[in-house]
């Protein structure tokens, strides 16, 4: 081996030991910032169960805690009852834990705070609002009147998945299924 390939050696082996402890590190800062957070929360629910209201508020107060803080981390705490040692787990956690402690701001409102996914009634309850409201719209720009019946027959057809839908249910419901 050339004196350079072997300098480059010594160099690129180096730099992957460096990173190998760096991901260590890493791993293990960033548990240990879960588990802090997590405890955090703990004890703060616990000082809310075992103080009169007016001393947890000072206490809150003394701390610099608003009320927000103080929910984020008793809510992560909650969510979170056990320690966490799964990477893929605190990857996940991370930003949720770094919002409750103050690290990163937290979304203002309430638009873009969605951790999860919404449920599916979620989802279809906003698509069948949109819907009505599209509806409305179109009938007082043309009344129902004004359509001709090959119209009313094509739009009666796009309805035919809501209305199997619809009476799917309804049998469920009055146990015919």
């Amino acid at each position: 081996m050339t004196e350079l390939a072997l300098t480059f050696k010594n160099d690129v082996a180096q730099k992957l030991q460096d990173c190998q402890a760096a991901d260590q590190d890493f791993k293990n800062s960033l548990l240990s910032k879960l588990e802090k957070t997590r405890s955090a929360g703990l004890a703060i629910e616990a000082a809310r169960h075992d103080l009169r209201p007016d001393e947890f508020r000072a206490l809150l107060d003394e701390l610099g805690l608003t009320q927000d803080a103080d929910r984020s981390y008793v809510s992560f705490a909650k969510k979170h009852p056990e320690p966490v040692h799964d990477l893929k787990l605190a990857f996940r956690l991370a930003l949720e834990a770094s919002m409750a402690t103050g690290l990163l701001p937290a979304p203002q409102g309430h638009a873009v705070q969605q951790i999860h996914q919404p449920n599916f009634f979620s989802k279809l309850t906003v698509t069948i609002q949109l819907i009505a409201s599209e509806w409305r719209k179109y009938l007082n720009r043309r009344p129902l009147d004004d359509w001709p019946p090959e119209l009313k027959e094509q739009f009666l057809g796009t309805l035919d998945p809501v209305i199997k839908i619809y009476k799917t249910v309804r049998l469920s419901i009055n146990g015919d299924v």
